[in-house]
């Protein structure tokens, strides 16, 4: 679960990024556009299930650079680990765009 939660992290990194160079460089609405709907189709697709038990130090050979408070927080981090599936669609995150 580690390396799926590592490797989820990342696209959305790598998609955040998209949207900082636009920002920085020559604005590209499309491009903003379409890296801010994989971020928010990313975060939507139920990635709190990857912070299962067991997954806070180690697990199947991949470390976890979470806090193991974050595991302890079940009544208020549970909200976080169920899929979303009436939140807001795809352009709704780039609606400021």
């Amino acid at each position: 679960m580690i390396k799926f939660r590592k490797t989820g992290y990342s696209f959305m990194s790598w998609n955040m990024d998209k949207i900082k160079a636009n920002l920085e460089g020559s604005y590209s609405k499309e491009q903003v556009m379409a890296a801010a709907n994989v971020v928010a189709a990313a975060a939507s697709s139920g990635m709190g299930a990857l912070f299962g038990p067991g997954t806070d130090k180690e697990a199947a050979g991949q470390t976890s650079g979470v806090k193991p408070e974050f595991f302890n927080l079940n009544s208020s981090v549970s909200p976080l680990r169920q899929p979303d599936q009436e939140g807001p669609g795809p352009c709704a995150a780039a609606s400021w765009v």
